[in-house]
């Protein structure tokens, strides 16, 4: 059985609309505790300094994006709400 991303909303894209980008720590159920940036650029993007991963959203009409390995996932939902996925 393959398994699937978890999602938790996390930023909305109008936090960055004045700053350059805004960080939160998140306690995820099921995963745990998390530093998350939401940033503002072309395209929005999450970064997770703890995993060393940059997940943009949008690039190359990749939403979500979902990185190789499957474990991590970003999506920008059509009300603005970014969201971050994790695999459990």
């Amino acid at each position: 059985m393959k398994n699937k991303l978890a999602w938790y909303r996390l930023f909305h894209r109008r936090e960055v609309e004045s700053l350059p980008y805004v960080e939160e720590s998140f306690d995820l159920e099921s995963y745990g505790d998390i530093t998350a940036r939401l940033t503002k650029g072309q395209h929005y993007a999450l970064v997770l300094p703890e995993e060393e991963l940059f997940l943009p959203v949008g690039v190359n009409g990749r939403n979500p994006f979902i990185t190789p390995d499957g474990k991590f996932g970003a999506a920008l939902d059509a009300e603005g709400y970014v969201w971050l996925g994790v695999l459990l």
